[in-house]
């Protein structure tokens, strides 16, 4: 995350829409670091570059979404942050999930074996589980 920041400020340094497209960029490490907390600093910046590859407006157009919440929470004095932060992380949390998919499906990523993983056998309910 730190490492993050700085090459953020870096990049802000250089000028500003560069920082502000570079923030777009690494916008899903700590989503990813979350998932994967092994994996190597350049591997997690190279997998946020493939995520966020065409979709950078895309977040944008979401976090621009909550603007209306916040300003909702300013109204109120504060009380409406409480439940519109968690809504917004939940909401970026799917992000994640469905860019992640994406690029999984499109070939992009390979999938994350996970072994902890277990299937789900789907049963009919018959009409003895009724009564």
């Amino acid at each position: 995350m730190l490492l993050r920041d700085i090459y953020t400020f870096l990049w802000t340094l250089l000028f500003i829409i560069p920082g502000i497209y570079k923030s777009y960029q690494y916008f899903m490490i700590p989503y990813i670091l979350a998932e994967n907390p092994n994996m190597d600093s350049s591997e997690v910046f190279e997998m946020t570059k493939m995520l966020t590859q065409g979709v950078k407006l895309d977040i944008f157009v979401l976090q621009i979404s909550f603007l209306p919440w916040y300003l909702l929470g300013i109204i109120t004095c504060g009380l409406a942050i409480f439940y519109v932060t968690p809504y917004q992380e939940a909401t970026l949390c799917e992000a994640y999930i469905f860019f992640r998919d994406k690029a999984i499906d499109e070939g992009y990523l390979a999938p994350i074996d996970d072994e902890s993983e277990v299937e789900v056998e789907h049963v009919e309910p018959t009409i003895e589980d009724l009564h």
